[in-house]
């Protein structure tokens, strides 16, 4: 069997790109493994360069699978491989049935619940600290500048305490219970819901979080919201404008999970504020895909945290969606295409 891996660049360090390559190689020891082919792109590979990698492989790791590649033309030139696995936390959709019929199992690798606990309450906190706000312009401020000494310590936006604060958590899997046992950590009052909460999660879940059996009660009470949940045909679009007209005003709404999950026209009437009877609201939104925070005030957009404020990582982190981009782009005050 011969396995091809794709090494990614790596910024942790905790390891180094040496030695991850030794790891993989100990794919070597495996029994009936012939052959192991480490590929180190210095950028992700185009559709034709992972052509040229994958070639006669039996299984490939390190493949971004989506529909891209994971289609009948890609995969009728590798008519040897049985076995693909992400290193990512998940996947786009893409047609199982057809990779059924190809013989390819095809796996994630769960890795990522802690980190991405961990980024649900990084935005969190900037959301209500706006530390990305504040940073670059401690560090612009000439302080040798007597006159300057008045902003020290100066707020330029609204900061909010987490601490009493209610937070809901919408899937309580592997990413939802870490992030609701967090929320509880800091003082706020977590509710969870999940009507199809495993055994296992259900142990690990504290006993100071209400287990809520009708998601309406988490819209109507929390002020705070966070997605956790994979995209399902029944979960496509349960943020719609039902559910956001349900929501308490000056809600924050945190995707952490698939894009889909969100109806993007719900949220871009949010914007418009034309259509939708909720003038006066204030909705806060942040997401880990193709949408992006906001915040209403009244009729018009009152604030706007860009990707170029946060860290965002290789896949765009916080990104705006492009076509929410045009449709809207009067209404935003600042954007760097460089971030999209």
């Amino acid at each position: 069997m011969k396995i091809v891996v794709i090494q990614e660049e790596i910024i942790q360090t905790d390891i180094t790109p040496k030695e991850l390559t030794e790891r993989w190689k100990g794919l070597e020891q495996l029994p009936g493994i012939d052959e192991v082919v480490i590929e180190v792109p210095a950028h992700y590979p185009n559709i034709e360069q992972l052509h040229t990698y994958i070639g006669d492989a039996d299984a490939v790791f390190g493949l971004w699978i989506g529909p891209d590649n994971m289609n009948e033309a890609f995969l009728s030139q590798h008519p040897n491989l049985k076995y693909v696995a992400t290193l990512g936390h998940g996947w786009e959709k893409f047609d199982t049935e057809m990779t059924r019929k190809h013989g390819i199992s095809i796996s994630n690798t769960i890795y990522g619940s802690q980190t991405i606990a961990e980024y649900a309450f990084a935005l969190l906190m900037d959301v209500c600290h706006h530390i990305g706000t504040h940073d670059p312009r401690i560090k612009t401020i000439d302080w040798s500048v007597p006159e300057n000494h008045n902003e020290f310590c100066k707020s330029i936006t609204r900061q909010i305490e987490l601490y009493d604060k209610t937070i809901g958590v919408i899937g309580l899997g592997a990413i939802g219970v870490l992030v609701a046992n967090a929320a509880t950590h800091l003082g706020m009052d977590v509710y969870g819901y999940d009507p199809y909460i495993s055994v296992d999660a259900a142990w690990n879940l504290s006993r100071d979080i209400h287990h809520i059996q009708n998601v309406e009660d988490i819209y109507r009470t929390c002020d705070y919201i966070t997605i956790h949940v994979p995209l399902l045909d029944s979960t496509k679009g349960m943020i719609n404008k039902a559910a956001i007209e349900e929501m308490k005003d000056g809600v924050v709404l945190l995707n952490y999970a698939r894009d889909l999950l969100v109806d993007e026209d719900a949220a871009t009437v949010i914007i418009e504020l034309t259509s939708l009877q909720i003038k006066g609201r204030r909705v806060g939104a942040a997401a880990d895909s193709d949408q992006h925070l906001l915040r209403l005030k009244g009729d018009r957009l009152a604030g706007l945290v860009l990707a170029d404020d946060l860290c965002a990582d290789r896949r765009g982190l916080y990104a705006l969606h492009r076509a929410l981009k045009m449709k809207l782009h009067a209404h935003l005050l600042h954007m760097s295409d460089a971030d999209l």
